[in-house]
């Protein structure tokens, strides 16, 4: 193997370490700053309350486990209260019976 195609290939390498690592620097970025949607969810409401200055009341966009993006939930987020996650229930009408207590 030549000098020159050794330089190629050590610098095609290195070309790859230097994406890899400003990929990882922006998913390490991403979960200290989440953003609350779909695609940088937080992992609880407050999260976002400690890393904005000024958020408003609303839906955003949570994933406890800060795993993949695809089980994330939307919540409603009330900051006012400090930041508390809010749980939208499946079915509002449906009434408990003491058996299912």
């Amino acid at each position: 193997m030549s000098f020159q195609s050794t330089e190629k290939a050590l610098s095609d390498h290195n070309s790859d370490i230097l994406k890899t690592l400003h990929y990882l620097s922006d998913v390490i970025e991403s979960i200290k700053k989440p953003l609350g949607t779909h695609e940088n969810p937080a992992r609880v409401c407050k999260d976002l309350l400690d890393c904005q200055q000024k958020i408003s009341d609303g839906r955003f966009w949570i994933d406890p486990n800060l795993g993949c993006t695809s089980d994330a939930i939307e919540v409603f987020c009330n900051f006012t209260a400090g930041g508390q996650t809010c749980l939208t229930p499946l079915a509002s009408n449906k009434v408990r019976s003491d058996r299912e207590l």
